[in-house]
């Protein structure tokens, strides 16, 4: 069994992109995989046990967090040195890669950001009018008057904007974000390669 931990958004992507490389045949379409959020890499510690019961087993385990930036206390050095040493102390087997490309500073959402399907990005145009609308109101040297949305908000908004059926909308306010409509993503793109070459060595490595 091979485990992949993510920090719990980015759960529906993951199982959507494992699935459409197995269409792809970049992978074989029988490996046995769960992907399991955390909730965030700090959680890593008490999944612990988790982690090396999977080893034991002769599974392999694979942790895909995002590197974050100075604005969090992160930043892709930063973020790999702290969950090395939670390896280290803990006596734990795992590969890892740090959203957006396991080289750079960011995030899920900027990884997002970036495969959008290019012939939607005007939606994306739009929530940054609004972004900068909002920054207007706060002034420089002043006390905050309203503080600009998350980039996750943006994501959000990208996905909303398109017309949903019932259970769409039921699926969407649970966190699905559709990555399976090639109308909204582009899993073709190139920003898309460090995790395709990622996934593809680590899931087809796998021998058990």
């Amino acid at each position: 069994m091979i485990k992949v931990f993510v920090e719990g958004k980015d759960k529906f992507f993951i199982e959507a992109y494992i699935a459409f490389l197995t269409t792809n045949l970049a992978i074989p379409g029988d490996i046995d995989f769960n992907v399991i959020p955390l909730g965030g890499w700090t959680n890593l510690t008490n999944a612990s046990n988790t982690v090396k019961e999977n080893s034991d087993l002769g599974g392999k385990n694979i942790l895909i967090f995002d590197a974050d930036s100075e604005l969090n206390s992160g930043g892709f050095n930063i973020r790999k040195k702290e969950i090395e040493k939670i390896k280290a102390e803990n006596n734990l087997a795992f590969e890892l890669f740090l959203f957006p490309d396991n080289s750079t500073n960011g995030d899920f959402e900027s990884l997002l950001e970036m495969i959008i399907n290019q012939k939607h990005a005007g939606v994306l145009e739009c929530f940054s009018i609004y972004e900068e609308c909002i920054a207007k109101y706060n002034k420089p040297n002043s006390p905050l008057v309203y503080k600009l949305p998350i980039r996750k908000s943006k994501i959000y908004s990208f996905v909303d904007a398109f017309p949903k059926s019932k259970s769409e909308s039921k699926k969407f306010k649970q966190g699905d974000f559709f990555f399976q409509n090639n109308e909204m993503w582009d899993f073709e793109s190139s920003k898309l390669n460090p995790l395709k070459e990622f996934l593809t060595k680590e899931l087809t490595n796998h021998k058990h």
